[in-house]
């Protein structure tokens, strides 16, 4: 019997559930939920998502009188570790997973965290909660951290930024919701490029408080045993907040699009040294309106 047909009897008996399973909420959270609602019974995810951080909590309750346009941050402790590992010590990626996987901080198949999934699973949860949708994983752009090399860890440091993978929810100008998981370049004097290891942060943005951020380890028993024990201190407490802070029939249906955006990217090219190489480059980047605000050439030694 697998988590889904547990949780499932569980609920259908009227019992409560306490999970820390991102994925099964992600994927299965919306039908679970109406489930739980349906036979009585409560459904708490705390530890789902950033192992200690209460962030599940702060959304259903402290930031509650806020309109959320933004949700961001560091979700997954193992890519975290495995990319101030690189930054840190100069380590390949390769050498940096094992490490990870060594002190526990990584599993035996690594393809949930490195790949961006994990990250998806809790975006889609957060994202829900602060917009009023149903859970969405299926819309959440993924990439993981899988294809960053040295070489790029250092030509960001180079210009003064560090790489994070992010997990980044908007309410864009035109209502629609873009969820994405993806690396990203922050600068090395910004709060997020201070979590390290195997350390998670989520930043909110809201109209009354502007930004807060909330940070502390993301995995481990002890930081899961303690969000774990609070979801259990609100059933005895019979504590009665939406699970994912509004009425579930209040709950807008997603608008099921991809949104396109548009931002800043940084692309490494190994080109052969070749006349007119890169003058082709920049006219296909040209022709397609992307303009080029700088640019490196090193003599590559692979």
């Amino acid at each position: 019997m697998g988590s889904l047909e547990v949780v499932e009897s569980a609920l259908k008996a009227g019992k409560n559930v306490i999970t820390a399973n991102k994925a099964l909420i992600a994927k299965n959270g919306n039908y679970l939920l109406e489930l739980a609602e349906k036979n009585g019974a409560k459904l708490l995810f705390e530890a789902a998502i950033a192992g200690s951080i209460p962030i599940v909590k702060t959304l259903k309750e402290s930031v509650a009188s806020n309109t959320i346009s933004a949700i961001y941050g560091i979700l997954n402790g193992t890519c975290n570790y495995i990319l101030t590992s690189m930054e840190k010590e100069g380590i390949s990626f390769d050498n940096a997973l094992k490490r990870a996987q060594d002190l526990g901080f990584a599993e035996a198949d690594p393809t949930f965290d490195i790949e961006g999934y994990d990250a998806a699973h809790k975006l889609s949860i957060l994202s829900s909660m602060c917009f009023g949708q149903k859970i969405d994983f299926d819309h959440v752009k993924i990439q993981g951290i899988k294809a960053i090399e040295l070489d790029d860890i250092r030509a960001a440091s180079d210009y003064g930024y560090t790489i994070r993978l992010l997990g980044i929810a908007k309410k864009n100008k035109d209502g629609h919701i873009s969820q994405v998981v993806r690396p990203s370049l922050l600068s090395k004097e910004s709060d997020l490029a201070g979590i390290e290891w195997e350390k998670n942060a989520v930043t909110i943005r809201g109209n009354y408080f502007k930004e807060l951020l909330i940070s502390g380890p993301g995995a481990g028993r002890y930081p899961t045993a303690s969000a774990i024990m609070g979801d259990l201190f609100d059933i005895i407490n019979n504590t009665n907040y939406p699970p994912l802070g509004i009425p579930l029939k209040a709950l807008s249906k997603s608008s099921n699009e991809m949104n396109i955006e548009t931002s800043r990217f940084y692309l490494r090219l190994l080109l052969p040294d070749i006349s007119g190489t890169m003058a082709s480059i920049t006219n296909a980047m040209a022709k397609n309106g992307i303009s080029i605000d700088d640019i490196t050439q090193r003599i590559s030694k692979k």
